[in-house]
């Protein structure tokens, strides 16, 4: 079975796009100590959902998949870096690479679980 290349960067590409709103709008709506946790729910729940798109047409392979959108969520994470610093210069940054990588590995393991969900009732449902 082939990796589906195509619907692997679509999910990844859309997830980040949509973090990046939701990013946008808890930074100008939510204070400050409840933001970390409700951007930490909103990569989770939307790269779990990316993970289910990428498993509904494909044969196997799904945590490959889902862990391929994670990957490449969180390479496409790096350009928006600077454009968030220009958005919000008075912002404090995190500071910690401890949290950058908790985010990222969450990233991958959301869309890894989404896929194997989405793998496993994919595979009840055929059965």
């Amino acid at each position: 079975m082939k990796i589906n290349w195509k619907r692997v960067v679509i999910a990844a590409i859309w997830s980040e796009l949509m973090l990046f709103v939701l990013f946008l709008l808890t930074v100008y709506y939510v204070s400050q100590p409840t933001r970390r946790v409700i951007n930490r729910l909103e990569w989770f729940g939307l790269l779990f959902l990316a993970g289910l798109w990428v498993a509904r047409k494909i044969n196997s392979r799904f945590i490959l998949h889902g862990l391929l959108v994670g990957i490449i969520a969180n390479i496409l994470f790096f350009p928006l870096i600077p454009l968030i610093g220009l958005l919000l210069p008075a912002s404090p940054r995190s500071g910690s690479g401890s949290g950058l990588l908790v985010s990222f590995l969450l990233k991958m393991f959301a869309a890894a679980a989404g896929a194997y969900v989405g793998g496993r009732f994919r595979k009840k449902s055929s059965a």
